[in-house]
């Protein structure tokens, strides 16, 4: 049986987890997709929109139920249908009348006739044994539960005809046996009178549509390539017809046996193939809104689940960039300065994905609603297939994006900014984690502020020692005021840590982690779960794949990357959890344009940099290497020759290290010297022994102005990269805005689909990243401001890391992308570098650790990175 998810909401469930719950029986329980469906949870067609309206488990036309059980032919416009009954009985409220040879009967669960049951009467009740009820009926019915009469609702086609092809219909009379590759299918739009629904594939082409002889009401052709069994797939019109319209959603498809489907080729006009022929009766047939009595009661229901539901079906884009008066001309499609109030908002768009654009109020005549862009900072749109001409009116449509990777929207700026959204993939997976992501925020208020982050799974490897650190996980100042527990049926619970060491046997295993904060009188102030996934070692790659690892002054040194290296490829060690033993694997390379400052191993980093670097040009910088340094601050400026040196990153222990800075101007300094403070309250001088100029981003193409990681691969890697590992983001979040969030992730996500494009066959690791020393590094990096706040930077950092996994998880990524648990693993208490100092001025004899940096762990902290990569890696398929 599939996995049941337990939900609650404010404290009460509203649907059990256990199989064996007393209120829902295992057999007859509804998955949550089909909870979701029934109660009108979601607007993807799951839903049936006519209040009195269920699928029957069974349609079958031109049949009907004889005296004795048996199921024949019968005229044009009579059918079968067939629901499952229990005690209360089921009745015909409404239509149905049955004559001459055709009955109304009941069957076991093996659709076997219980003989004597067969009858002509409206009603059926309960007979020992009994799991089927098949009714004979004509024109439009209504079936009841038990004997009270329910009112009596038209059904309109145009609200919605879910339709239920089940793998049990098969028609004798078709050309070909489709029977078993269709669990489920819905179709939303209207069927003319007489048209028969038909569905069949040709050459990898699925076409959809109501026809009459060879005319088509309208039609739905799709391209079936990568299509899996048990997804949920949307059926668009092709073919306009019967009030529908190009792009408008008709129907959803979900396959059993998409092979099967796939391997009957059906090349003649018109064939049917595979027909829910209920349609053709002269009325709709429909049913009472059917639900099991035990899960009606546990349902989820619009009124137990928050109004914002729907919302959170459809991602919100956000304009990569702005233009204030400026509009697109109408003939040209030039972006042209104005006096008025016109505006453009630019929106990164994938060609072939639906938005819906709502714009308050677009342009005036002279304008274009909407227009496309090649390259983002060119002022000459792409005119689309279909312009629309500014009217100064309110425009609310769905488009299907044209070939071109951005979106350029013309609207009037005193009416307010354009909104445009994109449906999310909706399979039951996605649906089942928006639904969790929703009771989460609506279900648990933070008691004292206090929050968990915990990612939906963590990786956990065959003989390796999992930790996950209370102190990164949990959103408190001190989490050790409160009881922190570990609930699994393996590993062990620490007052800093939960830990796990699989052994063979636990491969393949999945196990729950509960972890819960609770206060002093013991009540649960929040509660999380995560899965722990075992897999076995990783083993040598059939060929060779290389691998590339990208970030900032974390991952410039080496160390990780070396370790990882190490793990994988060597195989010294000594076993312990300290010294883990390599694996010795072949058919792995370290590839990149640099070496480690420290270890030597090939990589691709540079101190300071953010991920909204590498993302675009990037940025020149100065590296200066200095001493005696007392003080500094993130921000502050200093004056050498006639340029001005902006500090962005510090790496000083002692007094001594390097501070990376940006600049204005040309620079000409000397090869040592001085620079002197002119804002901030750093030291007034900074001493320098060196200097080095850091460049541009590697991956940047200056030609074609985009990011080019194919030709990166053959300058510095042998022509091929197969794994990207990504440690990057310190840089980007560290002032503590969380408004910055979006702009990383959408930075991460152009890499990602210009790293797909060029190896569509790559795949890719992104880590989250630590959250700091929480033993005074920060104050030792950045005095007394408010950068030297280790619990602002643990924040944004959990955030960071919740935005990096949701990412990961997104349908356009998960294919390639995969999480990687640092921050959770990575004991930041003891990973920085600190000196004992006295507790106080007078009080010498006592020590206390003191850290010394904020976000710059010592070797064994990188080591810490490594393993966090090295689960990752493992779940990995070369």
């Amino acid at each position: 049986m599939s996995e049941i998810h337990k939900i609650e909401k404010n404290g009460v469930t509203i649907y059990p987890a256990t199989t064996t719950d007393a209120v829902v029986d295992a057999d007859v329980r509804k998955s949550l997709k089909n909870i979701l469906r029934d109660n009108k949870l979601t607007d993807t067609g799951f839903s049936a929109k006519s209040t009195n309206l269920a699928n029957p488990e069974k349609i079958m036309d031109e049949l009907s139920v004889r005296s004795d059980g048996s199921m024949t032919h019968s005229s044009t416009g009579y059918g079968v249908i067939v629901v499952p009954i229990d005690e209360e009985g089921l009745y015909i409220s409404e239509g149905g009348d049955v004559s001459g040879a055709r009955y109304h009967a009941l069957y076991d669960k093996d659709m076997n006739y219980i003989p004597g049951t067969a009858t002509q009467s409206l009603s059926l009740p309960y007979v020992e044994n009994a799991v089927w009820a098949a009714f004979s009926v004509q024109g439009q019915v209504m079936i009841n539960k038990g004997n009270q009469s329910m009112p009596y609702e038209d059904f309109d086609p145009l609200q919605g005809y879910p339709i239920t092809a089940n793998s049990e219909i098969y028609y004798p009379n078709q050309t070909n046996d489709y029977s078993g590759c269709v669990s489920e299918l819905y179709c939303i739009a209207p069927i003319p009178e007489n048209y028969t629904l038909g569905l069949k594939q040709r050459n990898g082409t699925l076409y959809f549509r109501p026809y009459s002889g060879t005319t088509y009401a309208w039609q739905a052709t799709v391209n079936m390539d990568g299509w899996e069994n048990h997804q949920v797939y949307e059926l668009k019109c092709s073919t306009a017809g019967s009030g529908v319209e190009v792009g408008d959603t008709v129907g959803y498809i979900v396959f059993k046996d998409i092979d099967k489907f796939k391997g009957i080729n059906s090349g003649t006009t018109g064939e049917k193939v595979y027909i829910n022929k209920a349609l053709n009766l002269s009325g709709s047939i429909q049913i009472t809104n059917y639900l099991y009595s035990p899960v009606r009661d546990q349902s989820i229901t619009e009124e137990k689940l928050s109004p914002e539901l729907l919302s959170k079906f459809t991602t919100i884009l956000q304009p990569v960039k702005k233009y204030e008066k400026y509009y697109i001309h109408y003939d040209s499609f030039n972006i042209v300065q104005t006096t008025s109030s016109r505006g453009i908002n630019i929106y990164k768009v994938l060609g072939g994905n639906t938005y819906k654009l709502d714009i308050p109020l677009n342009g005036n005549s002279y304008a274009t609603t909407y227009a496309y862009l090649d390259d983002l900072d060119s002022l000459q749109c792409v005119a689309p297939s279909d312009p629309i001409r500014g009217s100064e009116s309110p425009v609310n449509i769905e488009i299907k994006a044209e070939d071109h990777p951005y979106l350029a929207i013309c609207y009037t700026m005193t009416n307010g900014e354009p909104s445009v959204t994109t449906p999310n993939n909706m399979n039951e997976e996605t649906v089942t984690n928006i639904v969790k992501k929703e009771l989460e925020e609506s279900g648990v208020s933070l008691l004292n502020g206090i929050d968990m982050l915990l990612p939906d799974e963590i990786v956990a490897v065959e003989g390796d020692s999992l930790q996950i650190f209370w102190r990164s996980i949990i959103q408190a100042v001190n989490p050790y005021n409160f009881d922190v527990i570990g609930v699994c049926p393996v590993g062990k619970s620490y007052p800093r840590y939960y830990t796990y060491t699989p052994i063979i046997g636990d491969n393949g295993k999945t196990y729950t982690l509960k972890i819960q904060v609770r206060n002093n009188d013991t009540s649960i102030m929040i509660e999380k779960e995560t899965t722990i996934k075992v897999v076995s070692k990783p083993s040598s790659p059939l060929s060779l794949i290389k691998i590339l690892c990208v970030g900032a002054s974390a991952t410039a040194n080496g160390e990780w990357i070396y370790e990882l290296k190490r793990r994988l490829t060597m195989s010294d060690g000594d076993g312990t959890p300290a010294i883990p033993t390599g694996l010795g694997l072949t058919n792995i390379e370290f590839v990149g344009r640099k070496t480690g400052t420290s270890k030597d191993v090939n990589l691709e980093a540079t101190g300071g940099w953010r991920v909204q670097d590498y993302a675009g040009e990037g940025r020149p910088a100065y590296r200066f290497y200095v001493s005696g340094i007392t003080q500094l601050h993130i921000g502050d400026t200093y004056l050498a020759g006639s340029s001005t040196f902006t500090i962005t990153e510090i790496n000083v222990t002692d007094g001594n290290g390097n501070i990376r800075c940006t600049y204005t101007g040309s620079p000409s300094i000397p090869e040592n010297g001085i620079l002197t403070r002119s804002s901030g309250t750093g030291n007034m001088t900074i001493t320098y022994t060196s200097y080095e100029s850091e460049s541009y981003n590697p991956f940047w193409n200056s030609s074609s102005q985009k990011l080019d990681f194919k030709g990166y691969a053959e300058q510095y890697c042998g022509g091929s990269i197969d794994l990207m590992v990504w440690h990057c983001g310190v840089n980007d979040i560290f002032g503590g805005d969380e408004s910055i969030i979006p702009t990383v992730i959408e930075s991460y996500s152009d890499i990602l689909r210009a790293y797909h494009q060029d190896f569509p066959t790559g795949k890719v690791i992104l880590s989250s990243v630590p959250i700091g020393s929480p033993i005074g590094g920060f104050g030792a990096n950045y005095g007394a401001s408010s950068t030297s706040n280790y619990y602002t930077f643990l924040k944004i950092a959990q955030k960071y890391a919740k935005a990096l996994f949701d990412l990961c998880i997104e349908s356009e990524f998960s294919s390639f992308v995969l999480y990687s648990a640092v921050l959770e693993e990575f004991d930041a208490e003891n990973a920085y570098p600190y000196e004992e100092e006295p507790v106080n001025n007078r009080i010498v004899s006592v020590k206390e650790r003191l850290g010394t940096n904020g976000v710059h762990p010592i070797a064994e902290g990188s080591y810490m990175v490594a393993d966090s990569m090295y689960r990752a890696f493992s779940k990995l398929d070369f």
